[in-house]
């Protein structure tokens, strides 16, 4: 197991599945990572659309990955670069490891 991993964990808007995955690509091709549907549950509704503030929820896509400490500036500078003001939500954790069985 590797100790020098980051988890990254990406919410995005569904309108930006496609591209956030195109970019994920691009910024390696040989990254693997992972993407569903989640349910964001949030206080704040403004950005709702009237079904959601019904429901309580809105739906984003959740793209998760494991990097290596060395790569993350690159990474984060790039990802803030193409995405700013895109209401990406991220997560980054220390990862304890990461293997294939």
């Amino acid at each position: 197991m590797n100790s020098d991993l980051l988890y990254i964990s990406l919410d995005a808007p569904p309108a930006l599945e496609e591209i956030l995955a195109d970019w994920l690509m691009e910024f390696d091709p040989n990254q693997r990572f992972s993407s569903y549907t989640v349910n964001d549950h949030n206080g704040d509704h403004t950005k709702f659309s009237l079904k959601e503030q019904v429901t309580g929820r809105q739906k984003q896509v959740r793209f998760e990955l494991y990097l290596e400490k060395d790569r993350y500036r690159q990474f984060l500078d790039k990802f803030k670069a193409n995405f700013k003001g895109s209401g990406i939500q991220f997560r980054v954790m220390s990862a304890l490891g990461q293997d294939v069985l």
